[in-house]
């Protein structure tokens, strides 16, 4: 007899009444009890759904009024998506400042476990339409915004993210060598910006610079985006690429912006 079906809609059904109870106790906080009689729930169940709740970390329990109230595990969430909701509703004015003034693609990305995710893109349409959407993914190896978001990442914690993700190559400009992708990252952090020539679109070439919150940590990066590199020379738009990630690292309460990277 094939239970597949039945315990893929018991584990659904789990899901949801742990859901349940963190919505609840969104609200207000609640006993088990109370929590049991919300939602109808029995009581062996919630037994069961808050423990594991708890265990990691999106509940708590108050041991003296003996309620459950949201953990620190939802807060962190919660402030990691609040952090990227400020980070693009801070950049995004000064995205399309640089759109209008340079009439190139740009991308807002930020770092996530060896890629640059996009978060906000700003397209040229008819000029030029960037196969990227937001959301998307693309190595750090291989692009400008991935070099900025760690210009400030030492050798050694660069070595530990090209060891564990890998440097595939996407096209025959790929840095697929550690140490040529250290130098690049020395040379960006001299320069204060990065880029890369058609190293993971033959013919995409970029210019990055990145982005630093309060605590001059980089938080983000900015890139523009050509079809070749006289659209995208750095002596022409490095003066608008760095103006805009300093008045968006302003915003977020940095003082130094592109001069912080030591």
């Amino acid at each position: 007899m094939d239970t597949s079906g039945h315990n893929e809609k018991y584990q659904a059904s789990t899901v949801v009444k742990a859901l349940d109870i963190l919505k609840l106790l969104g609200q207000k906080d609640m006993s088990a009890s109370e929590i049991c009689l919300a939602l109808d729930m029995n009581k062996t169940t919630a037994h069961r759904l808050l423990l594991t709740l708890q265990g990691e970390n999106f509940i708590e329990r108050d041991e003296a009024t003996k309620k459950y109230r949201i953990g620190l595990k939802i807060v962190e969430l919660s402030s990691s998506r609040l952090a990227d909701v400020e980070l693009i509703t801070e950049a995004r004015p000064f995205l399309l400042e640089l759109v209008k003034t340079i009439r190139l693609p740009v991308h807002l990305g930020v770092y996530s476990a060896g890629n640059a995710v996009y978060v906000d893109k700003i397209d040229i349409l008819p000029k030029i339409r960037m196969y990227s959407q937001i959301g998307k993914t693309i190595p750090v190896h291989c692009s400008a915004l991935g070099k900025s978001l760690l210009l400030k990442h030492s050798p050694e914690q660069i070595a530990d993210i090209l060891n564990r993700y890998g440097m595939p190559a996407f096209t025959p400009n790929t840095i697929t060598d550690p140490n040529t992708y250290l130098r690049e990252i020395k040379e960006g952090q001299e320069k204060g910006y990065t880029t890369d020539s058609g190293e993971h679109e033959e013919n995409v070439c970029c210019i990055a610079a990145p982005i630093y919150n309060f605590s001059g940590h980089i938080v983000a990066a900015i890139s523009v985006s050509g079809f070749n590199r006289e659209e995208t020379d750095a002596t022409l738009l490095l003066p608008h690429l760095l103006a805009a990630t300093q008045k968006i690292s302003s915003r977020l309460g940095s003082n130094n912006g592109a001069n912080n990277l030591f």
